[in-house]
Order: structure tokens, then C-alpha cells, then sequence
């Protein structure tokens, strides 16, 4: 998100989250990420991109699993960490 988003980007990532961050909390119990609820976020925005496209729940799973991955080949002591 910009410095300053406007009022307009704040309610479209709201609604991003709203969307997705289910999904995501449900991901980290039943996987066991032991992300904190900031580092959620962070990877559901990250996999954004890609999950617009997606059109099935397995689909999105699979984009968020591909993201964490990629969240824990970045950076593998603050994702551990459930860092940001």
C-alpha cells in the first residue's frame, strides 16, 4: 500500500482482506504457520496478483501455500518469527 493511501485504496484492500484473510487464518491453524495476524496480511496482499485470477477455493490455497513458501525462502528468521 502507497505512504498515503487514499480513502478509496483503504476500502479496496479492506475488502481484499475481507475476502482473503479467512482463508488465510484457516491456511495458518491447519498448517501450522504460526503467522501473527500483520504477517497474514502481508501475504495475502503479496499473493494478490495472483489470486484475482484464481477461481476455485483449491486454487487459492495453492497461491497462498506458493506465497508462504516464498515468504519463508525470503526471509526464513522473521517469517519464522511471524515477522513482517
Amino acid at each position: 500500500m502507497t505512504q498515503n493511501p487514499t480513502m478509496q485504496e483503504r476500502k479496496t484492500w479492506l475488502r481484499v482482506l475481507e475476502c482473503w484473510l479467512p482463508l488465510a487464518q484457516e491456511m495458518n491453524r491447519t498448517c501450522g504457520w504460526g503467522y501473527e495476524a500483520a504477517t497474514l496480511e502481508a501475504l495475502v496482499l503479496a499473493a494478490l496478483p495472483d489470486l484475482r485470477r484464481t477461481r476455485t477455493i483449491f486454487t487459492a490455497r495453492a497461491v497462498l501455500w506458493y506465497h508462504f513458501r516464498q515468504l519463508r525462502r525470503s526471509c526464513p528468521r522473521r517469517a519464522a518469527n511471524g515477522e513482517r
